[in-house]
């Protein structure tokens, strides 16, 4: 049986009258569905007895059962026994890596028993059942190391070590051979390498071994560490195979700004070699090729007489819409033949596509745009909304699935059933679609599937069924549907529940439903387990409430496996656009510290505060210990540490000088420090002085790379950094390539104005499509001074003359543009500055140079990017224009909006704070039930 399937079934036989109750089962039966019992909901495994668990205990050890249910395992059968003999701990097989970490710690030093213990350990790790990077590593690596033989190894023995091997250190994994190092790393799996590993990995398989492009893709867990030298030491010579479309689409896309133009130059490098140009590339490569690049090649005759091997690239938003332009210049095409451009017709321009509505088949030709692949342009799907609402007689049911999703509520309504249907399996199979919606039809969609898929079921109540159906949608249902969901039903599906997206607006809700006596009352009253069955539910509490939970609940062990599950579920693919689109960052940030109160303080006044070992800021994270804290720990525990501290981005510029005071220690003479250990120091290097950064050698196109995307320098760092550099390589502002600039990333902020100036505008104007999503910390003198050079006749010419796809093409730049630039923009360019540059303007420049009038032109992805700190500069005729865009023209819904937004804040207060005495969630329920 498949993974949902055994669940279901055991849903189904807990339904059952027949097998009773669990702590009736008797041995025979727990047996023969002992491969179910991993599925069992924990909230009936917990209910397990120490005579029915007791004759079970090696099976279970030989099973996949998780930590939750392993360490209740543990608990019933083994809280009373201290001392465990080798024997026993083989016996256990996978409960062993659920005991407390530093209890194993001990067994580990136990030179008898440590063999056996670390390689079950290592299996587990491997299998994903616990993490190698927490406390645990702490006694694990120092025991795994002294028994390893490496030279003896065979390289199954070493993948075997799996999730082990980032943890052993790089002197470990350097001392074997180059082709037996590409052969382990090569093999699937999620285990990550820091920078530094990565960048020493690469160059040792790079200097002694003939690394082909099929080679440097099934490395890509090393992609950290690129830098020319690796790329240059390529065999190129398949480099237009097919075959590669998916390595080179994933490197283009997820490589950091610098590491993305030193890839797309060699490939450029490569193909220049086997005498190609730009139109004669694989297609994968189209949709990397910069705007201006683009502009110099492809004429309109060009792409029309190729338009079959160019219909099918997938083209950027900003290139569609030039080739589209081009190709217009060229011929004037029809709407039939519009539909046989591709990916291009995506292009299409708002003024072009109405010269349409009354020809044949204008139905048809939506339906072709709707269904292009990737995400449509905003303001083109503005347009289509726009001329659908004004032509009544259009069939919306024709539209695609993934666009009709995006319609206005109010257009959803008039869909026929089946559409309703084919929007919500949709939306399930393509559900970070769903999570970059505005909150209002994330709502309208979740109630949308109970009326569509749950009149049959008990009225008035949410079921099990129901809530199979719903999935991740239930956590955005609004807040009468949530009341009636059935607790008992609920605690079944707890586990599912954990990977859910939980929206900032809907955590009161879910707090109080989890609080609820039927599922895990108060929780001044809960016990460890209750914690652990949560997981990183406990952050859908509110910050009282956290603080409410006993302090010997939340124990060191308790508290990183919460911890870990958060940062899990973060680094999946819906968590990562969760945390970014539904999260309040800063109150999540509070609720943390709350459950680590009794670990990173003292727990009275008597004691003294902690001061944290390796093993500690493991098991946590750096930054959750104070600058005072870090500072005390001993040199040798800061230095096992180096690489979690490294690549903390959430380390206050007080804590990284901390850290840099005590580390520099080890690391003087700075001008002598290697590559590999500036990637190592990570972001702490941002609070070198400012001689030690310009006697640093920071030249290495590696190290550059990486210091370019870190977000914590200071101006005055910036610029001590970039004179190092530039004094050191002897480069002149002018002189920078594209792949320079690039690799300086937010580093470009250390240049003067008077220097940006200077910059080659070709170059800059081609490094901008890797620049595009940085949100640059420079001035806004340099600012103008980078968009200005922009507008020279050898970048993109004059401001006003600028289609939307260069607006497009210079993504958050285009924030900096003088407010006279800005002020004149026509409405197809206002269309073409990304979300991302809207909100970096300054609060009062939009309220100056925007007019409500070009404000009402923004669309409602560009609308919903307005900040609370822009919309609270703007007068009441431009929030008025934003709110009618973010609502899409509908005057009621904007309204409601307004309101529900003062009432959202001033619940969130409450929630937070409980600052607002006389005010409770009953008024609040009332006032938003009127609405």
């Amino acid at each position: 049986m498949k993974l949902q399937q055994k669940k279901a079934f055991v849903k189904r036989l807990l339904q059952s009258s027949v097998v009773g109750d669990v702590p009736t089962w008797p041995p025979y039966f727990l047996s023969s569905i002992l491969p179910l019992l991993p599925y069992l909901p924990v909230s009936h495994f917990r209910q397990l007895t120490s005579q029915q668990l007791a004759p079970l205990m090696e099976l279970l050890g030989n099973s996949s059962l998780d930590g939750v249910r392993g360490r209740h395992v543990l608990r019933t059968l083994l809280s009373k026994r201290k001392n465990l003999t080798g024997d026993d701990l083989l016996r256990l097989g996978v409960l062993a890596c659920y005991m407390d970490p530093a209890d194993l710690g001990l067994y580990l030093h136990d030179s008898a028993m440590s063999s056996a213990l670390w390689q079950q350990l290592s299996h587990c790790i491997s299998k994903g059942l616990i993490s190698a990077s927490g406390r645990l590593s702490s006694w694990l690596i120092p025991a795994v190391s002294a028994k390893l033989n490496i030279s003896s190894m065979a390289s199954s023995d070493l993948s075997a070590l799996g999730g082990l091997l980032p943890h052993l250190g790089t002197s470990f994994l350097l001392s074997l051979p180059s082709q037996q190092l590409q052969e382990i790393l090569s093999e699937p799996g999620l285990h990550r390498y820091s920078p530094a590993q990565a960048f020493q990995i690469l160059s040792k398989i790079t200097e002694n071994s003939n690394l082909t492009v099929d080679g440097l893709c099934s490395l890509k867990r090393l992609h950290a560490g690129l830098f020319p030298a690796v790329l240059s030491a390529l065999q190129w010579s398949d480099i237009s195979q097919e075959a590669h479309c998916l390595c080179w689409r994933a490197m283009l896309t997820d490589l950091k700004p610098g590491h993305r133009a030193m890839l797309y130059s060699a490939v450029q490098e490569a193909l220049h070699r086997d005498s190609r140009n730009i139109t004669q590339q694989v297609n994968c490569l189209f949709p990397f090729v910069p705007l201006r690049k683009l502009m110099q090649t492809m004429s309109g005759e060009t792409t029309w007489r190729g338009i079959g091997t160019y219909r099918d690239a997938q083209w950027s938003p900003q290139q569609a819409q030039f080739l589209f332009k081009k190709i217009r210049e060229y011929k004037n095409i029809t709407s039939k033949e519009l539909r046989y451009l591709g990916v291009i017709a995506g292009g299409v321009s708002c003024d072009v596509l109405r010269l349409w509505i009354n020809s044949t088949g204008f139905t048809e030709l939506l339906q072709t745009l709707s269904e292009l692949p990737g995400v449509m342009r905003p303001a083109l799907r503005k347009c289509i909304v726009e001329i659908l609402r004004k032509q009544a007689d259009l069939d919306l049911g024709a539209l695609s699935s993934g666009f009709a999703a995006t319609l206005p509520v109010t257009m959803i309504e008039n869909l026929p059933n089946t559409s309703i249907r084919a929007i919500l399996s949709y939306i399930q199979s393509h559900f970070v679609e769903f999570l970059k919606l505005p909150r209002y039809k994330q709502t309208n969609l979740a109630e949308k599937a109970i009326a569509e898929l749950g009149p049959s079921l008990a009225k008035g109540k949410v079921d099990g069924n129901l809530l199979d159906i719903l999935g991740p949608l239930l956590p955005f249902l609004d807040r009468d549907s949530l009341a009636q969901v059935d607790r008992r039903a609920l605690a079944l599906r707890l586990e599912d529940m954990r990977m859910f997206c939980i929206p900032k607006e809907a955590l009161r809700d879910i707090s109080g439903i989890l609080t609820q006596k039927e599922l895990f009352g108060d929780p001044s009253k809960w016990e460890v387990m209750d914690v652990e069955h949560l997981g990183r539910l406990v952050f859908a509490l509110s910050a009282k409430q956290i603080n409410s939970i006993p302090l010997t609940v939340l124990n060191k062990d308790i508290v990183e496996q919460v911890l870990a599950g958060q940062r899990r579920w973060q680094d999946s693919v819906v968590g990562e656009v969760c945390v970014s689109r539904c999260t309040d960052q800063n109150y999540h940030r509070q609720q943390t510290q709350i459950l680590l109160r009794g670990i990173v303080k003292a727990r009275s006044r008597r004691t003294k505060v902690p001061v944290p070992s390796c093993a500690d800021i493991r098991g946590t994270f750096p930054s959750a210990w104070t600058s005072t804290q870090l500072r005390r720990m001993s040199l040798d525990e800061l230095k096992e540490c180096m690489e979690v501290l490294g690549q903390d981005s959430s380390l206050s510029s007080e804590q990284r000088r901390s850290l840099w005071g005590k580390l520099k220690q080890s690391f003087s003479p700075v001008r002598e420090l290697r590559a590999d250990q500036v990637l190592e120091l990570g972001s702490v290097l941002t609070e070198m002085g400012d001689r030690e950064l310009q006697e640093t050698n920071l030249t290495h196109p590696a190290v550059l790379a990486h210091l370019g995307t870190l977000t914590q320098w200071s101006p005055q760092k910036m610029r001590a950094v970039v004179l190092g550099v530039m004094r050191k390589c002897r480069l002149k502002a002018e002189h920078l390539s594209f792949v320079d600039l690039a690799t300086f990333g937010h580093l470009l902020c250390g240049l003067s104005s008077s220097e940006i100036r200077r910059l080659g505008p070709y170059n800059l104007s081609v490094a901008v499509v890797f620049l595009r999503e940085l949100s640059m910390p420079c001035s806004e003198q340099q600012m103008e001074a980078l968009t200005s050079h922009l507008s020279r006749p050898e970048a993109f010419g004059p401001v006003s003359a600028w289609g939307p796809e260069i607006f497009t093409e210079i993504g958050t730049l285009a924030a900096g543009l003088p407010d006279m630039a800005l002020s004149a923009l026509l409405r197809e360019q206002v269309e073409g500055l990304i979300p991302e540059a809207v909100a970096l303007m300054s609060p009062q420049k939009m309220a100056v140079v925007f007019s409500a009038l070009q404000l009402s032109w923004l669309s409602a992805e560009q609308a919903w990017a307005v900040t609370e700190a822009q919309w609270a500069e703007l007068d009441p005729e431009q929030r008025h224009a934003v709110g009618l865009a973010r609502y899409e023209g509908d005057v009621l819904l904007e309204l409601r909006g307004v309101t529900l937004a003062y009432i959202t804040h001033t619940h969130m207060q409450i929630h937070t704070h409980n600052k607002l005495p006389g005010v409770g969630p009953v008024s609040v329920k009332v006032v938003s039930a009127e609405l």
